[in-house]
């Protein structure tokens, strides 16, 4: 039979309960729970989005969440469809090293990789026109009309949308016609007109400061002003 090996000496006995519970109470560090993730609304995720595009860019004033843009053909007389569909942002950017308010508009096109992205301070006009909110300005030295068509998911998503945008380009022509009555402010005051209100530009006076205008390459009214012109061209 073979004999059984010797048992190793214990040298001490199992701790305690009460022992394990002494242990963990004795000790005095802080408990720092782990750090929980910051949760980001849409309207940081969407800035985060735009500032890839538009890094001056301040914050979003308006939302359509279905948008095409359409260019005018000159040729045929017609809309034609861009190819550029996708969400439609109205934003606000900071302020230029004058201190001028600039405001702009972009598409981020869901159908390729060509965005549409303008500042509003460089439209020659900004129009209604039917379903259609009409830009028209200069690219590479050549003029461009194009339309903005808003998918009108809500009654008031497509005029909400179009007004926001009437009412930034509005405020950057103020602006600039207070800076044109800062350089030449005395024919405006003897007129007796108020910069506040763009009503003016539509009255006999106005062709005077839209001619003024026109020198700095923009128009003032596209259905006022060009009235003929645009009927010819088929704009409206």
């Amino acid at each position: 039979m073979t004999p059984r090996k010797p048992r190793a000496k214990q040298t001490g006995r199992a701790p305690s309960l009460q022992q394990i519970q002494a242990s963990d109470n004795d000790y005095e560090g802080s408990y720092y729970p782990p750090p929980q993730a910051v949760k980001r609304t849409n309207t940081d995720l969407n800035m985060s989005v735009l500032a890839r595009y538009i890094p001056s860019i301040h914050s979003i004033l308006c939302i359509a969440a279905s948008c095409r843009i359409f260019t005018f053909s000159p040729s045929l007389h017609t809309w034609e469809n861009s190819g550029i569909e996708g969400t439609l942002f109205v934003y606000d950017l900071t302020p230029s090293a004058d201190g001028l308010e600039r405001y702009g508009l972009v598409l981020l096109n869901r159908r390729g990789p060509e965005n549409f992205i303008v500042e509003l301070r460089d439209m020659m006009t900004v129009e209604l026109g039917g379903e259609y909110l009409i830009l028209r300005f200069l690219e590479g030295g050549e003029e461009k009309c194009v339309g903005v068509w808003v998918f009108p998911d809500t009654e008031q998503t497509r005029e909400m949308c179009n007004g926001k945008i009437m009412e930034c380009w509005e405020r950057c022509l103020r602006q600039e016609l207070q800076e044109m009555e800062g350089q030449d402010g005395e024919r405006f005051r003897e007129e007796g007109q108020d910069l506040g209100d763009v009503s003016f530009l539509e009255d006999e006076t106005g062709d005077e400061i839209g001619n003024e205008l026109q020198k700095k390459g923009r128009r003032l009214s596209l259905r006022d002003l060009f009235s003929g012109q645009a009927q010819n061209e088929g704009y409206l």
